[in-house]
């Protein structure tokens, strides 16, 4: 690929290093570390464009106006006892 050409000039004897990705750098940096693994020390996506992520479930739960309120009020009042503790 051009980033690994470009990568052979500039790290020479292919050294680690950390890639970012944002949006659709994320993507394209996903697919570059699924192609060069030896080469990616640590791969960071920020918000990457077209990768489906699943939900935890509390984030699921938390999309329900009732729900939302209780679990919201459960952590509130969880803080509060440990502010007095």
């Amino acid at each position: 690929t051009q980033i690994k050409e470009l990568l052979d000039k500039v790290l020479p004897n292919n050294k680690e290093f950390i890639i970012i990705g944002h949006s659709m750098g994320g993507c394209i940096a996903a697919y570059f570390t699924a192609t060069f693994p030896k080469l990616v020390k640590q791969l960071v996506l920020l918000s990457p464009a077209g990768m489906r992520w699943a939900l935890p479930t509390a984030a699921v739960f938390m999309k329900v106006p009732i729900l939302n309120s209780i679990l919201f009020g459960m952590a509130k009042m969880s803080l509060e006892q440990v502010g007095q503790g």
